[in-house]
């Protein structure tokens, strides 16, 4: 009678534990064709045309239209922008008066 007891007890907390403890993923925010571009602003014409000459290309639908949209972003705003799908974190200038390098130091120590 003990050992019935004790299996519906593991059984009944194991189903609660799937039931309760298994959340799905939270769905990245953005849509697919923007990347979101985390650099300062000393960095940005750099960075913008190499990422431009990468990404830079165009569907031609009945429409032409490009690929990826590159959105700019300072550094300040990371907290609000990392749940995004596409994001680049980029910094040109290493040094530690470079708000984008700063945040690169402290994501890759």
């Amino acid at each position: 009678m003990r050992f019935f007891y004790f299996i519906n007890s593991l059984f009944l907390f194991l189903l609660c534990l799937l039931i309760f403890g298994c959340a799905g993923k939270k769905d990245s925010l953005g849509t697919d064709d923007e990347i979101r571009v985390i650099c300062s602003k000393i960095d940005e014409p750099v960075i913008k045309d190499y990422l431009a000459s990468v990404f830079d290309d165009t569907i031609y639908t009945p429409a032409p239209e490009p690929l990826f949209k590159l959105i700019f972003s300072r550094p300040e705003h990371y907290e609000d922008l990392k749940e995004y799908a596409q994001v680049i974190i980029a910094a040109v200038n290493r040094n530690s008066t470079n708000p984008g390098y700063r945040l690169l130091k402290k994501l890759l120590p």
